[in-house]
């Protein structure tokens, strides 16, 4: 969660690393962050629009999202309202129907309340963080809908059109994408309640720890003890170092990778600050469509808001 309040053109000083954003007429032309803007705006001034979902039947992506919201104005952090704004249009132009959880999904399991309390006794520091509650719950959310895929809503699909791989893998086993940072999973829902209880578990072990284990931790231990499927190679790009070193990008390259997790350090190692993070979002999926012969995201993201025709 992020508790910045805006979004700022990235200036040229910033640009050390990256060179397809340092020649992109898209990050140093404000109309198109106006783009962002404007994407993001309806879903900061009424947070229950996130949460708007149509089954429409293409495969579903799911995020899951806190509504953390400005104690100042009760709106959505335009920081995150931007960041799942891009992520929704990215994952539908790869032909996925994008939804949003949150925790009245969650709530929605069967014996949330005791999965609740187990949560909050992991650590005695949990009740007090709310972000690392939800981190944990996020996993019986999607139990509740039914699993499928689900991915941080600062993943865009690199190459992951959803003809190809709507289907869930490996029988619909739990599956990670990205070891074990949480960026790209997927799974049946009997498999997501598996893991959200094996989950806890190891949590709970490290309770006597100095500080909270995340759920991430947790997921490490399993994914130790072969608990789950590993994709492996590593079928995600989460670093600008490995685009930079195959920079003119190239469909090729692309295909091998299903996805690009815009990290904090995919933004600190590339010399941006966070408030960039939506726009470099926006720009990479523009990079690889480009690579690949697929549709403009700013174009198409202007026509969807009526700018375009």
């Amino acid at each position: 969660l992020f508790v910045i309040d805006e979004v700022s053109t990235i200036p040229a000083k910033k640009m050390r690393r990256i060179t397809f954003l340092s020649n992109s007429k898209h990050i140093m032309n404000k109309s198109y962050e106006d783009v962002i803007h404007r994407m993001a705006t309806h879903l900061r001034d009424e947070p229950s629009r996130v949460f708007e979902f149509k089954d429409d039947g293409r495969p579903i992506i799911h995020t899951f999202f806190n509504s953390l919201r400005s104690k100042k104005t009760n709106r959505v952090l335009r920081i995150d309202a931007a960041m799942i704004a891009v992520w929704k249009h990215a994952w539908s132009l790869a032909g996925w129907n994008p939804r949003v959880l949150g925790l009245e999904d969650a709530e929605k399991f069967p014996g949330f309340e005791n999965m609740y309390e187990a949560v909050t006794a992991i650590h005695p520091k949990m009740s007090g963080d709310r972000y690392e509650i939800m981190c944990y719950l996020r996993y019986f959310a999607m139990a509740a809908v039914g699993g499928g895929y689900m991915s941080d809503y600062d993943v865009i699909p690199s190459y992951m059109p959803a003809d190809v791989y709507g289907t869930l893998p490996n029988n619909g086993n739990f599956t990670s994408y990205s070891g074990h940072v949480p960026a790209l999973l997927s799974g049946r829902g009997d498999e997501w309640e598996r893991v959200a209880r094996r989950l806890i578990e190891e949590g709970t072990k490290r309770q006597n720890d100095y500080r909270i284990f995340s759920d991430m931790m947790a997921l490490r231990e399993i994914v130790l003890k072969k608990e789950i499927k590993v994709v492996r190679p590593l079928p995600i790009i989460d670093s600008v170092l490995e685009l930079e070193r195959h920079e003119p990008i190239s469909c090729d390259y692309i295909r091998n990778y299903r996805a690009t997790h815009i990290s904090h350090k995919f933004i600190t190692h590339g010399g941006f600050n966070m408030h960039h993070r939506p726009v470099v979002m926006a720009e990479a999926v523009q990079t690889f469509h480009t690579a690949c012969g697929g549709p403009d995201f700013f174009d198409t993201a202007k026509m969807e808001l009526g700018l375009l025709r």
